[in-house]
């Protein structure tokens, strides 16, 4: 009898066990977004900074521009076409573009430096974080 009790609670032991490594498996994982960087911020370029951030396949940037006063059409959006760091100095690619192509082409400036400024639109950006996988901008100014 006590054998058969033993194998009772073991029996048990082993379907908690394996109960407990199901909600394990079954628990929310932290999947990156695409505006989160895998990223080491504070190293060379990458420093983590600025209001806008841009990452690759995604309309951007996060948050948005403030709207134009001529309406949402002509505000600029901007999408990420790719970062270069392991050059030195490392640099970022980007494609600025309206919604209403009636109003204006899309311009595509390549091999930016932290620190430099594109105007578009009445927009002045500056680049303020270059990371393996995303860039960071501040607006200057906004005159449209």
């Amino acid at each position: 009898m006590a054998g058969l009790q033993f194998t009772a609670r073991a029996a048990s032991c082993v379907v908690m066990a394996i109960g407990m490594v199901l909600l394990a498996a079954c628990a929310p994982q932290e999947h990156p977004t695409p505006w989160s960087s895998p990223d080491v911020i504070g190293t060379g370029s990458c420093t983590g900074q600025g209001e806008y951030s841009l990452a690759p396949s995604v309309v951007g940037p996060n948050p948005a521009l403030p709207a134009s006063r001529f309406g949402p059409g002509v505000t600029p959006e901007i999408g990420l076409s790719g970062t270069k760091t392991e050059t030195s100095p490392e640099t970022v690619s980007i494609v600025l573009f309206v919604r209403d192509r009636s109003v204006g082409e899309s311009v595509q400036p390549g091999h930016l430096v932290l620190g430099d400024e594109v105007e578009y639109r009445g927009y002045t950006l500056k680049v303020t974080s270059i990371c393996d996988s995303t860039a960071r901008l501040d607006l200057l100014s906004q005159k449209e």
